[in-house]
């Protein structure tokens, strides 16, 4: 909603509406795994998230860390989320 409200609005920043849609997908992707949702729920919003992120894949903006983070997030929930908790 909030990126057609953007656009209606004239927001020509597409790079930047791209990474928004693709964090949504993500915090949603972070919360299912740290609560310990069934692994189909995970699985589902693993695919969206692979799926938005690849405008972001694109954009030279973003560091090649952030777009390693995504994506191995996004291919490997719970090992992402484990390895991620025990680093930190």
């Amino acid at each position: 909603m909030i990126v057609k409200q953007l656009r209606a609005l004239g927001c020509a920043n597409t790079a930047g509406m791209a990474y928004y849609r693709m964090q949504k997908h993500y915090d949603v992707l972070f919360s299912l795994v740290r609560s310990h949702r069934p692994k189909a729920q995970i699985g589902e919003y693993a695919a969206r998230l692979r799926k938005t992120a690849d405008p972001v894949y694109r954009d030279t903006k973003v560091t090649f860390a952030r777009k390693a983070r995504i994506f191995c997030f996004s291919h490997w929930p719970r090992a992402y989320y484990a390895l991620n908790r025990r680093v930190r």
